[in-house]
């Protein structure tokens, strides 16, 4: 994609299904009484926020997403905030700006 840098896509595919993920886990009270799959999603989870979600904001500063990019991290960034109570109930690290 002209304009965008490397990876960017993925990166907010795979953050949206994270996210996604989170959603399905708090909606499935067998599988979030499951100590193995709270601990799956949260090592995912963590991955996603230490590595991918820095990744694609260090990108964003620069200017270095397209328009529909744009559109789609500040889409992101909505969805992580209306997952706040969420992420707080399973003890999972919050997204970090910086």
């Amino acid at each position: 994609m002209a304009g965008s840098a490397d990876g960017v896509e993925a990166d907010l595919d795979v953050l949206f299904a994270m996210v996604a993920a989170l959603r399905a886990l708090a909606d499935d009270p067998r599988r979030n009484a499951d100590p193995g799959r709270v601990y799956t999603l949260a090592v995912e989870w963590g991955t996603m926020m230490a590595g991918r979600f820095p990744r694609l904001h260090y990108y964003f500063e620069r200017g270095a997403l397209t328009d529909d990019q744009r559109r789609r991290y500040g889409d992101l960034l909505a969805q992580l905030d209306a997952v706040t109570d969420l992420v707080d109930r399973f003890g999972l690290s919050r997204p970090v700006i910086r």
